[in-house]
């Protein structure tokens, strides 16, 4: 009888006992269920987070892809700005037209100030193109805080759920009706 002192609570009620053992029961089930969606809430959180990595790395690689193509489109208008010229200085020079006339200077300087204008279009819309992507990266980082948060308040709406409706429970094995070991 030494052992099952703790038994003496239920003593004379069948139903308490049941009770009792019914409501360690649940706090135990409800303990382990709480750390396996506690677990499982982390695991989840980990794989948005290494999915938000990927996105940001596939943003970062369209990103310098658009870089590069930019790059070429201002070497290309560089190089037709260079044919332009040569031919207008080629096509000068066989008519017998001097390099320093007004008429060729005009046309160089034409062709420079369109050539300025091209690369500075590319120039903007590369900028455009790093403004939309670094919003796109802000987007993608708040999102992934808003998945974070709502698991955390989901764990603690878990937890309260399982504590304020567990306390019927709780009040049947700790509660002030409960009869102490050892009390009359």
């Amino acid at each position: 009888m030494k052992n099952l002192k703790h038994l003496q609570q239920f003593k004379g009620n069948p139903h308490k006992k049941q009770g009792g053992w019914v409501a360690i029961a649940a706090l135990i089930i409800s303990g382990v269920g709480m750390s396996q969606s506690h677990d499982a809430n982390i695991a989840a959180a980990n794989e948005r987070e290494k999915q938000a990595q990927a996105e940001r790395d596939a943003r970062e690689a369209s990103a310098r892809s658009a870089e590069v193509s930019a790059q070429k489109e201002r070497i290309k208008q560089q190089r037709e700005a260079r044919i332009s010229r040569a031919k207008v200085l080629s096509a000068a020079q066989a008519s017998g037209v001097a390099a320093s006339s007004s008429g060729v200077v005009g046309a160089t300087g034409s062709i420079s100030s369109q050539e300025a204008t091209n690369i500075g279009s590319i120039n903007v819309a590369q900028d455009f193109a790093s403004a939309a992507s670094a919003a796109n990266q802000r987007a993608a980082t708040a999102q992934g805080n808003i998945a974070n948060i709502q698991a955390t308040a989901q764990q603690w709406q878990m937890i309260t759920s399982t504590f304020g409706a567990g306390k019927s429970s709780w009040n049947k094995v700790f509660g002030p009706d409960v009869k102490k070991a050892g009390t009359p």
